[in-house]
């Protein structure tokens, strides 16, 4: 059977763009050709039109934010519009291109160099705060919100502003050379400095007075962002290079205070870190309790590791390798280190997703980097799906250029040659291949463009409610699309094996609740490590193509 459509619109101008806005609401951007653009706000559901409005220019973002509970659309020429989500009205405009937080009470703003407060009830502007460089980020620098820090300026060259959240009087200002971004967990502020190629230092910024407390020196020649540091009360987790490997630092002090198992580049899943040890083989993996630095266990793989998701209803861990020409994937007791199961499926996949059964194997670097990153011919445009409890490969699906962008329990979104596949999870049938222009990817919910027309697709048993019941919007006839190249996998992913592979009896698992699980997945760059640009609009890594968790 064919995915039938939730409902559809046929506009009068062309879909310019489509956002679906969290709050179980979509905004369609109308343009005629001549004149502004209109946005049009929908419910998933039912596609009844709850509201729609006239911009005043170029569309730029529509985003719902729980407090203070409005939907905002902004435009590229500095204007917010405020839209209560229930009614589809325009309770306020305001000056300013982007959001950048907001509360009950008040919603943050800026345009270029200037932030704003502006009062929820009625879009009043509360203050207006000049900064020396354009803004690219907005933080609480406490837990009552009384204090905010921006990052404002270019990579490479940011500096703090402490501003008083209830005046925009700036507190202070940290500024300092070459600095490539800053690290901002709560009151622990910390700034990276690099040159051009390496990092030289982590430094300590005072949330009150922007006053350098310490700063740790990087002797070795690498690059840190963000990923590379975890923190918590007890210490601040840093990947110091090959040399140094994960080093942890007395928060007070920045003075090192250990080591997490001599090892090598580390990265967090679920409640462990997870770092290959400087001194071992190609495919071991140490897992460290990130409070105490002491290893728990050490997984040793046929070949190198590549991804790594957390299973949280059952303290699992599933793994990705590839050597020799083949891959597989594993299943790991997170308590013990053991290996439930072993799935030789032929691939080499990097991204696991195992919020359902069966769990998704694909290779997340994007398709213009594959051959440029990969050993010659191991690059791979399959996804390959695996019974997470026992293990067996049950189905791949393959196409030039494939990417992964979603999937539910039901259902799992590709692209590729071209084309968009809606593959049935459960046994890698083409459910929908439409035409289309564009599309958008909530998770739950399909929307495709072709001209004028917009359609909506349920990719779960219960698509997202708005606020408010709503009426209207009916299901379209289905077309014939059932088209596709999937197969059944054995078990043994085309290589020498068993027809069972080398799996081991998993716990018995309730699929019912593979809804609760916790998915989180982590790609390991093959050739440029972490170093990625946490301000940068990109769902890639911009030095080699790998694209980015969701």
């Amino acid at each position: 059977m064919t995915l039938e459509a939730q409902w559809n619109h046929r506009l009068a101008g062309s879909v310019a763009d489509v956002r679906y806005c969290s709050c179980g609401l979509v905004c369609v951007i109308e343009s005629s050709g001549s004149g502004n653009p209109t946005a049009r706000i929908f419910a998933v559901d039912t596609g009844t039109e709850r509201g729609n409005l006239v911009l005043d220019g170029e569309f730029r973002s529509a985003s719902y934010r729980e407090s203070p509970g409005l939907l905002f659309v902004t435009t590229r020429n500095g204007r917010v519009y405020a839209i209560a989500p229930e009614t589809g009205e325009t309770r306020w405009t305001a000056a300013g291109s982007r959001v950048a937080a907001a509360t009950d009470d008040v919603v943050y703003a800026f345009d270029g160099a200037t932030l704003r407060a502006i009062r929820v009830s009625d879009g009043t502007r509360e203050w207006s705060s000049a900064l020396p460089g354009p803004v690219t980020r907005v933080s609480e620098l406490d837990d009552a919100g009384d204090r905010l820090g921006v990052t404002v300026g270019k990579p490479r060259d940011y500096t703090l502003v402490g501003v008083d959240a209830a005046t925009g009087a700036e507190r202070f200002r940290h500024r300092a050379s070459d600095v490539s971004g800053y690290h901002i967990d709560g009151e622990a502020i910390l700034a990276i400095v690099a040159d051009d190629h390496f990092t030289e230092s982590v430094r300590r910024i005072d949330g009150r007075t922007g006053a350098e407390r310490w700063a740790y020196a990087v002797d070795d020649p690498v690059r840190i962002d963000e990923s590379n540091i975890e923190v918590s009360d007890e210490a601040i987790h840093v990947y110091a290079g090959e040399d140094a490997g994960v080093t942890a630092l007395n928060p007070a002090t920045g003075r090192p205070t250990g080591t997490l198992g001599d090892s090598g580049n580390a990265v967090s899943c679920g409640p462990m870190l997870f770092s290959a040890p400087a001194d071992g083989e190609p495919g071991e993996l140490d897992a460290v309790d990130p409070e105490t630095g002491e290893r728990s266990w050490r997984l040793t793989a046929d070949g190198e590791l590549t991804g790594a998701a957390f299973d949280g209803e059952s303290g699992d861990f599933f793994f990705a390798d590839f050597g020799d020409e083949a891959g597989s994937v594993y299943r790991v007791d997170g308590a013990a280190g053991t290996v439930r199961w072993r799935c030789p499926i032929g691939g080499n996949v990097n991204s696991l997703r195992v919020d359902a059964d069966p769990l998704v194997a694909a290779n997340s670097l994007h398709p213009m980097m594959r051959d440029m990153f990969a050993a010659e011919g191991t690059a791979d445009d399959s996804v390959y799906a695996i019974d997470r409890r026992d293990g067996r490969a049950e189905w791949s699906f393959s196409a030039e250029g494939l990417v992964v962008s979603g999937a539910t329990a039901r259902f799992v979104v590709v692209s590729g040659e071209g084309s968009l596949y809606v593959l049935r999870r459960a046994d890698g049938s083409v459910a929908l291949e439409p035409d289309y222009d564009r599309y958008e990817l909530d998770g739950e919910t399909l929307f495709v463009v072709r001209g004028a027309t917009v359609t909506a697709y349920p990719l779960t048993d219960s698509p997202p409610e708005p606020p408010t019941d709503a009426e209207g919007g009916g299901p379209l006839p289905a077309d014939d699309a059932d088209r596709g190249d999937t197969r059944p996998l054995p078990s043994d992913g085309g290589k020498d094996g068993s027809t069972d592979g080398e799996s081991l009896p998993a716990p018995d698992d309730d699929p019912a609740e593979s809804a609760k699980r916790e998915d989180t997945t982590v790609s390991f760059c093959p050739e440029c490590g972490v170093d990625l640009d946490s301000e940068a609009d990109a769902n890639f890594c911009m030095a080699c193509g790998a694209k980015l968790p969701e």
